[in-house]
């Protein structure tokens, strides 16, 4: 025999391979770094929609036409988040309201939603109905147009 006495050969631990990729995905999960801000505690998510509101003129009612706004949505002036509650009271409702996602949690449900329009949540109203068990809350949207942010709710003097 020539050389060192010949040890057990050492196995390398093959690597694990890759699932099979879907033809129909855009990004693959390494592509994406989305950290989830919330851990899943178990509570379900609240039922939700939301609707677009538009203050009506006279120019609307007499006229039926407002040369200054467009008639459908993108000149809606606020965003109406209805909030369905069941088994819920006014005192166990948690509300935080951002730009761009509002965040409800009671002792039974949960709800983070992602707002369509960017809107003032200083601003904002919620209204709690306890008959229907439902919280409205009401945002002005802040239009981002050819003379900066305008928020939904400023008044001209």
């Amino acid at each position: 025999m020539i050389g060192p006495p010949k040890t057990a050969a050492l196995v390398k631990a093959k690597p694990k391979p890759k699932p099979a990729a879907d033809s129909n995905e855009i990004w693959d999960a390494d592509a994406v770094n989305a950290v989830d801000d919330e851990p899943d505690d178990g509570r379900p998510q609240a039922e939700y929609e939301i609707i677009y509101k538009q203050s009506v003129s006279p120019e609307d009612m007499f006229l039926g036409v407002d040369p200054e706004r467009h008639p459908g949505v993108s000149c809606s002036d606020a965003l109406l988040l209805k909030v369905l509650l069941p088994g819920t009271k006014l005192a166990d409702i948690e509300l935080d309201v951002r730009a761009t996602f509002v965040r409800v949690q009671a002792p039974k449900l949960k709800l983070k939603a992602w707002l369509p329009e960017k809107v003032d949540a200083t601003k904002g109203n919620a209204k709690w109905d306890g008959d229907k068990e439902t919280l409205a809350v009401t945002l002005p949207i802040i239009h981002e147009g050819l003379y900066g942010s305008v928020s939904a709710s400023n008044e001209m003097d």
